[in-house]
């Protein structure tokens, strides 16, 4: 069994590309027991799939959730349902780490909540956005 899981000890299913996704966290999970269950439950078959797929995007990082669902079933039928949502996450790259490059400590570089609050900028500003779109 620990031969089939992925390098950080969770089930290699779904999992978006990694490269950019490195992280994965366990965001919730529910099992709905079809019947009343017997102590000696023959598993017959066991059918995954995809529910749901969403993705949340900041500055700081990107999430996609995935839904997973597992149907559960013994010789009369499903038993169990159980689904559960992963979050592999994408971290960007701070900001800070270029404006430090290129000597550069003005915190309008490199903090998006000084940048908007304090200056009133919309952003953070300098040629870290010129990089970042090309």
């Amino acid at each position: 069994m620990s031969s089939e899981l992925s390098s950080d000890g969770y089930l290699p299913t779904f999992a978006p590309p990694s490269p950019p996704f490195k992280k994965r966290m366990w965001v919730g999970s529910n099992l709905t027991f079809h019947k009343d269950l017997k102590s000696d439950l023959q598993i017959y078959n066991k059918e995954l799939f995809v529910e749901n797929v969403k993705f949340k995007e900041s500055e700081k990082k990107d999430i996609l959730f995935v839904e997973e669902k597992r149907l559960i079933s013994d010789e009369l039928g499903i038993a169990i349902t159980d689904t559960r949502t992963i979050g592999y996450i994408h971290e960007k790259e701070k900001p800070v780490v270029y404006s430090a490059l290129t000597y550069n400590s003005h915190l309008i570089h490199y903090d998006s909540d000084y940048a908007r609050n304090v200056e009133n900028y919309p952003a953070i500003l300098g040629l870290i956005q010129l990089v970042m779109e090309t």
